[in-house]
């Protein structure tokens, strides 16, 4: 049968364009491959803004390990320091010059800073050996024992002594709590005992002495002045051994 030039042209351009046509599935493959590189081509030129910005340390929500929070005080910018750490525990009664240290002998290893630069700390810790007896530092009476409940996590076993409402005093890391709530104690008399309870990774006492605002006060200031090591630069200390030096 005949056909007309034109028309077999035609049918041929149909079909031709028929086949040679798209499917939406194929357009579609070629624009998701398509975006991908756009993405990655970004990506390489312009780092995400989350990549570039300063990552989060979560060591500093931890409380750093003792062996690893010594601090040397042996820069120039002690005298400043110590200045600065005065003005933030400032507030304290008449009473607290008249504290004693809470044990016989030890190495002092951590020191105190409420500043709010480098890790807070607000109180001081003072390494001994297990079991070694923790004294109450003035009369008073004993507020609180735990063993680290709340308000107190990490602390393991605590003991607050209140001294007249005006002052009062905290021993944790505790091995053993030796005096219950509501005792009576005088000073020097024997309220628990040295360990490693609660976050702690060797044996030692953290101490600390606040006011009735609850304001922490640096304990240095006002513990007497003695043969008890102060400086963090000259403390040896050895996993298996801890060197010690009296107070009394």
């Amino acid at each position: 049968m005949f056909l007309p030039y034109c028309t077999l042209n035609t049918k041929k351009r149909h079909i031709s364009a028929m086949f040679n046509k798209q499917s939406p599935t194929r357009i579609t493959r070629k624009r998701v491959i398509f975006a991908g590189l756009c993405f990655v081509l970004v990506l390489l030129l312009f780092p995400l803004s989350c990549c570039s910005a300063t990552p989060i340390d979560y060591k500093e929500l931890q409380e750093e390990p003792l062996e690893t929070a010594f601090r040397k005080i042996s820069s120039p910018s002690d005298e400043q320091w110590e200045e600065e750490q005065d003005v933030l525990s400032a507030g304290a009664p008449d009473i607290a010059n008249n504290i004693k240290w809470p044990l016989a002998s030890g190495q002092v290893a951590g020191k105190f800073n409420i500043s709010g630069k480098g890790r807070k700390h607000t109180g001081i810790d003072i390494l001994s050996p297990k079991g070694a007896p923790i004294y109450a530092v003035l009369d008073g009476v004993v507020e609180m024992c735990s063993n680290g409940g709340s308000g107190y996590r990490g602390y393991g076993k605590v003991l607050v002594i209140n001294h007249d409402n005006k002052l009062w005093s905290l021993y944790s890391h505790c091995t053993t709590l030796d005096a219950n709530v509501g005792k009576i104690v005088k000073q020097g008399d024997v309220v628990a005992t040295v360990g490693r309870t609660g976050r702690a990774t060797t044996n030692h006492v953290h101490f600390e002495v606040r006011n009735s605002n609850g304001r922490p006060l640096n304990p240095l200031k006002y513990l007497p002045e003695n043969s008890f090591i102060t400086i963090l630069q000259r403390y040896q200390y050895t996993r298996n051994k801890i060197k010690t030096t009296s107070v009394q």
